[in-house]
C-alpha cells in the first residue's frame, strides 16, 4: 500500500473520490454545486498545509483517502486543541473489511504524533462506530459540532 501526497496532478481523483463517499453517506441529497465548493475547500485546506491528506494506493489503483489535522483554537472543525483528528477517511467498498482502513488510521496516527499531538479523536457516524472501537477510539458520551458523538485515543 502507498500514501500518496493530494496534488495538482491527482487533484481530480481526489474530488472523484470524495463526491463518491459523501454521495454514498448521509449526503446523497445535498445539491452538487455544495458538495463541489466544500470538496474544493478541503483540497485547498490541504494544499496550504491547515489539513494533511493522502490518496491510498493499492495494486496500483487509488481505493481511498484519508484527511487528518491537528485542532487549533479558532479552526471552525476544531474540537480538541492540541489533539489530531481523522476529518475524513475513504476506501472504495470492494476494499473494505480487510484490515485497510486500520493501515490507513495508523498512517494517520504516526503522522500526526510526528506533529506532536496530545491525543486522537473522531467524530463518528453511527455506521462507523464499530470501526473506530476496533481501532482503539473508545466514546467520550461529547457530541462535536457537528452534533456527532467523539471518540477518542491517547497517544
Amino acid at each position: 500500500m502507498a500514501y500518496k501526497k493530494i496534488d495538482e496532478t491527482n487533484k481530480h481523483i481526489f474530488h472523484k473520490l470524495m463526491l463518491d463517499y459523501y454521495r454514498e453517506g448521509c449526503d446523497e441529497n445535498t445539491p452538487q454545486n455544495i458538495l463541489d465548493d466544500f470538496i474544493i475547500s478541503l483540497y485547498n485546506n490541504i494544499v496550504t498545509k491547515s489539513m494533511y491528506g493522502r490518496l491510498i494506493e493499492l495494486d496500483k489503483k487509488i481505493i481511498g483517502f484519508v484527511i487528518w489535522m491537528i485542532d487549533v483554537d479558532g479552526n471552525d472543525y476544531s474540537e480538541m486543541p492540541g489533539y489530531g483528528t481523522i476529518a475524513e477517511i475513504g476506501i472504495k467498498a470492494e476494499y473494505r473489511n480487510q484490515g485497510i482502513g486500520k493501515k490507513i488510521v495508523l498512517f494517520a496516527e504516526k503522522k500526526m504524533m510526528e506533529m506532536g499531538v496530545k491525543g486522537f479523536y473522531v467524530t463518528v457516524y453511527e455506521p462507523a462506530t464499530k470501526f473506530w472501537s476496533n481501532c482503539g477510539y473508545t466514546n467520550t458520551h461529547n457530541k462535536g459540532n457537528n452534533n456527532l458523538e467523539i471518540y477518542s485515543k491517547k497517544v
